[in-house]
């Protein structure tokens, strides 16, 4: 072997050896105890979950740009975000400023109203006399002191007017209301604009009805009506209204989708507007709230500053974010490890929940303090077993390596041979070649250079030398055309132009060539050619130069006996060349070897030749989607023989 073949086995033995006895390290030190090995693994996670807590933080608070403005808060265009449960505005005192709740304040009435009022009431509850009701709650309305007895005197209007049926001062009376007084309440702290609202959503026509619910709606996600302390009870009612004499309506699933919108955004502000207030001073310092209910649940608020002082905040939804952060942490969920996040003063109960498992504990957030994360298996034998069977692997792997070393080793050595013994045949083949080039050269120099000088006896003299010319001369061009065959094979560039050709004539043609060889030699030659051969679809060149390879062969290598049969004939869907002779036949246990390349049998050393031949003639006839075949003879000699497929009409139009 070379000094280039064995550095090549050198370094492929250490490409093997070191990650071979790094795997043995590995596994050695992770069989001592793989409860530390899913220890490292959780830690190695929650580093992976602090960094998407605080990627998907800093993403959504940049939501929080699109409401410092104009305070447009309107809950359904973050109802996408399953991990924002609200976003609110403080103003520079901590007060809630949106979503605010109205608290419940009364007002005295002035004493005139108060007495107008008093006389259109009894005029309506008491003696039913519902037109002088209307006149009187008009002109209460007319002479009211101020925009809460207005709406007020307004919505008394509406009423008694429906119960006049007079529906187109009721309809009027409505949407003045909900023009000109929808942000104002009444002495008694209604809001008289939802009054009324309801008031439709109850009596009138179920269009009409679901219209006025819908409007009030909006009006109250949009802010421009308020939430005040009776709002609650005017949502539960509209609630039955929806789920009752409304329940057939088409927009009734976006109704409900409203109306718990509205209960969601009213109970924050009940329930964080006091934290707010209370933890103001800490908020513009951290940048943050958290904390933790009696009930155990944590609640986290991110504040942004705002113009003009004040802030825009975020309530995130602990249960959205977690699993929003669990799925950006990959194979986290594959391992089959939970995730919990949770305020400082939750990591206590975390604690004692998980100390019979494998945990890890740590800060969830780079700036936010008080934010914890707690990572475990939440299945402790199926984490542990996944090592186990890791180190399995890796053992079975290393057994596996090393003996791949010793087979990888064997097949270098022996494709270094072969290598070592192709470079001996195409040395082989170069000096053939050039030996078969040169004999026919000198020949035909010889019997040129003695033409050219007169040295012929006779004109029979003269025409056998012109005859051997000729014979030397295809000798030669065969012999070219096999290299240059051979290079495109090689090359992979060597085409065909198939056609529907006659086997029979091809076969013939090849022959012929060897007219004159067989004469000079003395072979007797026996053509066995069929009548109406099916055609066949071939490229009749390149059929008739791999028929006269096998020609060649016969001819070169016959000793005494000098006998060729050339048969061609159709077998089932096939049409086979046959070409037999007398020679020296093949070596015994070489019949499929010989048609590899610069492959001779044992049996042809002492006979000039190239090794190309019989391959060439394998190429050929598989690019025709045919098969060669080569057998010794009982009596002396071989039999080649090539199938090539018949050509029909299905094969044709495919």
């Amino acid at each position: 072997m070379s000094r280039l073949g064995i550095r090549w086995v050198v370094v492929y033995f250490l490409s093997i050896l070191v990650p071979a006895a790094l795997l043995a390290f590995l596994s050695v030190r992770s069989l001592r105890d793989v409860h530390d090995s899913v220890q490292r693994e959780l830690r190695s996670k929650a580093v992976l979950v602090q960094d998407a807590f605080d990627r998907l933080i800093n993403s959504r608070t940049q939501l929080l740009s699109a409401y410092i403005e104009d305070g447009a808060m309107d809950p359904r265009l973050y109802a996408g975000f399953s991990e924002i449960a609200q976003i609110f505005a403080v103003d520079p005192t901590g007060v809630l400023r949106h979503p605010s709740v109205q608290p419940l304040r009364l007002q005295e009435r002035s004493v005139a109203f108060a007495a107008q009022m008093e006389k259109a009431a009894e005029l309506e509850f008491g003696h039913q006399d519902w037109a002088g009701g209307v006149q009187l709650y008009r002109q209460a309305w007319k002479e009211a002191a101020s925009p809460a007895e207005e709406a007020e005197a307004l919505n008394a209007l509406a009423r008694c007017a429906y119960k006049r049926k007079d529906m187109a001062i009721v309809e009027g009376a409505h949407q003045t209301l909900a023009a000109l007084y929808g942000p104002v309440l009444d002495a008694d702290g209604a809001h008289p604009a939802t009054l009324s609202h309801l008031r439709l959503g109850r009596y009138a026509a179920p269009e009409q009805a679901q219209a006025s619910l819908m409007a009030w709606t909006e009006a109250l996600l949009e802010g421009r009506y308020p939430l005040y302390a009776g709002c609650q009870q005017a949502l539960q009612e509209a609630r039955t209204l929806a789920q009752g004499r409304l329940a057939d309506m088409e927009d009734r699933p976006v109704l409900l989708e409203r109306l718990a919108l509205i209960e969601k955004t009213l109970d924050f502000a009940v329930r964080f507007g006091p934290v707010l207030g209370d933890q103001w001073a800490t908020a513009q310092e951290q940048g943050y709230i958290s904390g933790v209910w009696p009930d155990g649940t944590s609640f986290l608020m991110y504040l942004g500053a705002a113009e003009g002082g004040g802030a825009v905040g975020i309530l995130f939804d602990w249960d959205a974010l977690t699993a929003l952060v669990q799925e950006q942490v990959e194979d986290l969920t594959e391992r089959d490890f939970a995730l919990a996040l949770f305020d400082a003063d939750a990591e206590a109960a975390f604690l004692a929940a998980h100390r019979e498992t494998i945990y890890e504990t740590g800060p969830a957030s780079r700036w936010m303090d008080r934010v914890r994360l707690g990572i475990w298996a939440a299945d402790t034998s199926a984490a542990t077993g996944y090592y186990r069977t890791r180190n399995y692997l890796v053992g079975g792997g290393i057994f596996a390596l090393a003996v791949s070393v010793v087979l990888g080793g064997l097949m270098i050595l022996r494709d270094a041979g072969r290598e070592v013994q192709v470079a001996r045949l195409r040395s082989e083949f170069v000096a053939n070649v050039s030996h078969e080039l040169r004999t026919p050269l000198t020949s035909i120099r010889m019997y040129a250079e003695t033409l050219l000088m007169g040295r012929y006896r006779s004109d029979e003299q003269r025409q056998d030398y012109l005859t051997t010319l000729l014979h030397e001369s295809q000798r030669l061009s065969r012999l070219v055309d096999n290299v240059l065959d051979f290079a495109r094979i090689e090359r992979g560039d060597r085409t065909y132009q198939r056609q529907p050709c006659d086997l029979g004539d091809t076969a013939r043609a090849a022959l012929e060539t060897f007219g004159g060889v067989f004469a000079a030699e003395g072979f007797e030659v026996e053509e066995a050619i069929a009548e109406e051969l099916p055609p066949v679809l071939a490229d009749q060149e390149a059929v008739e130069g791999a028929v006269a390879n096998i020609l060649g062969n016969a001819v070169k290598y016959s000793s005494e006996h000098k006998a060729i049969r050339l048969a061609v004939e159709q077998r089932g869907a096939e049409v086979v060349v046959e070409v037999a002779d007398r020679g020296i036949g093949l070596p015994a246990g070489e019949e499929e070897r010989i048609f590899e390349q610069f492959r001779r049998g044992a049996n042809a050393a002492s006979t000039a030749g190239t090794g190309l031949g019989l391959s060439l003639v394998k190429s050929v006839v598989e690019a025709h989607e045919g098969r060669v075949e080569a057998i010794n003879r009982p009596d002396g000699g071989s039999v080649f023989r090539l199938y090539f497929p018949v050509h029909t009409e299905d094969k044709a139009h495919a």
